[in-house]
């Protein structure tokens, strides 16, 4: 989800707030934690799980992105602010489903103490994104658009990275190939992150 503000000089200024998928994630963690702390290598498939799951929730959160505009100009927000910032939530999209991939994999990582991978990632991903957005932003003049282009390269960059490190050999223990068991059991797995009263 997103949510616009605007700033001293009145620039619209962008929030992300995601909780739904940083609780999924947490289920995540839980589950992979469980799994690597009894040494059940095989049951940490939940990755492709929350990989489904979070996959999913975007696509449910889709329309929110879309109505940003005219739910500003409702609340008395001036034209111009509604409308870049209808424009920049947009463009938030593909960060959002980014999002989608890369929690779940820095858990999967974290859980087998691979933190130095993802900040190696970071740091590549960092220098990358400098360049975009200077590009972008200074050489092609694409203001605001260009910024958040530049945003939904590097998290994507960060998500092809990680993902290829994993699947190449990163995690010869944890990681055996994509399974259909990924696709079984998706609303338990859904509700370790829900607030549900218990039956």
């Amino acid at each position: 989800m997103t949510s616009t503000m605007r700033d001293r000089d009145g620039e619209a200024e962008a929030i992300e707030n995601v909780p739904l998928l940083r609780d999924q994630n947490a289920a995540e963690e839980a589950w992979n934690g469980e799994c690597i702390g009894n040494v059940v290598w095989s049951s940490v498939w939940s990755v492709e799980r929350s990989w489904i799951v979070l996959f999913l929730c975007s696509i449910l959160l889709l329309p929110m992105f879309f109505i940003v505009t005219p739910i500003l100009k409702l609340l008395g927000q001036p034209d111009n602010i509604a409308e870049l910032s209808g424009t920049v939530a947009v463009w938030v999209i593909p960060v959002q489903f980014a999002f989608s991939f890369v929690l779940p994999i820095n858990r999967f990582l974290q859980c087998q103490l691979q933190n130095r991978v993802i900040a190696i990632t970071a740091g590549v991903t960092l220098v990358v994104h400098i360049f975009v957005c200077w590009l972008f932003v200074n050489g092609l003049k694409l203001g605001v658009i260009g910024t958040m282009a530049t945003v939904s390269v590097s998290w994507w960059l960060n998500v092809i990275i990680l993902f290829t490190y994993i699947i190449c050999g990163g995690c010869p223990l944890t990681w055996t190939g994509f399974s259909i068991e990924a696709f079984t059991g998706l609303w338990e797995f859904t509700k370790l992150s829900l607030p549900l009263p218990e039956s």
